[in-house]
């Protein structure tokens, strides 16, 4: 676990969260189970970035304006979903995290909570 001293609390939080197929009523368990994480951690609730209904495989426009606005250095810390277990499993996700990890971003994986099959 990190420790909350590790991150100022009012450092700029995002978090990236696709759901496909959409589902309003996962999208908001996620959302809490991520804002509760991020609360025991000693960081603000994220600012999300979502993708709803996009294959794994799809242009994800949501990601890459993450990436744009965490370069200018608003979001020194990004919650993104486990690359093995999520819609962030192919060769463009890569090169947003990648991106991310080069702006300086601290990249931590979603909180257990958040249910996997859809992130």
């Amino acid at each position: 676990m990190i420790s909350a001293d590790v991150f100022p609390a009012r450092a700029g939080v995002a978090a990236y969260l696709c759901c496909y197929p959409a589902d309003p009523l996962q999208a908001a368990t996620q959302r809490y189970a991520l804002r509760r994480h991020a609360t025991e951690l000693g960081l603000t609730a994220p600012v999300v970035f979502r993708e709803q209904g996009v294959w794994a495989h799809g242009v994800r426009p949501q990601l890459w304006r993450l990436v744009a606005v965490a370069g200018t250095g608003a979001f020194p810390v990004v919650f993104l979903p486990d690359p093995r277990l999520s819609c962030l499993d192919s060769p463009d996700a890569d090169d947003a995290r990648t991106h991310l990890a080069g702006s300086r971003c601290r990249l931590l994986d979603l909180p257990v909570s958040c249910p996997r099959r859809h992130l």
